[in-house]
């Protein structure tokens, strides 16, 4: 199987991917930034992508291979508090367009923002 996990250099993102690359899956990485994620071993199940989770065509052409899609984006303090709409509006029409993806999960945080 492989997982596709959006926003992997995050705290959550980073803990997602560590965990699934030990339980033997496949997982691609995306990310805004590649040079932010870390060397985990050279393992040869680990595939990093770059891709916008705001920006529906990075995304597509990032997950075209993937079974699951985790998304544990986290928005910066700096970023507009319309952004998790956009985002989720991403992701349901990537699960529309992508009929070979069978589940969706999304990670929160407990962070808290003032808007």
């Amino acid at each position: 199987m492989k997982i596709g996990i959006i926003g992997a250099t995050g705290k959550s993102g980073l803990a997602l991917t560590k965990e699934a690359l030990k339980q033997g899956y496949q997982v691609v990485a995306i990310t805004r930034n590649p040079t932010q994620m870390p060397n985990l071993d050279n393992n040869s199940r680990l595939t990093i992508r770059k891709a916008d989770a705001t920006n529906k065509s990075t995304i597509k052409n990032a997950i075209n291979d993937i079974d699951v899609l985790i998304s544990s984006y986290g928005p910066t303090i700096d970023s507009p508090q319309s952004i998790h709409e956009k985002v989720a509006i991403t992701l349901i029409d990537i699960m529309h367009d992508c009929p070979t993806i069978k589940r969706l999960l999304v990670v929160g945080g407990a962070g808290v923002y003032k808007w």
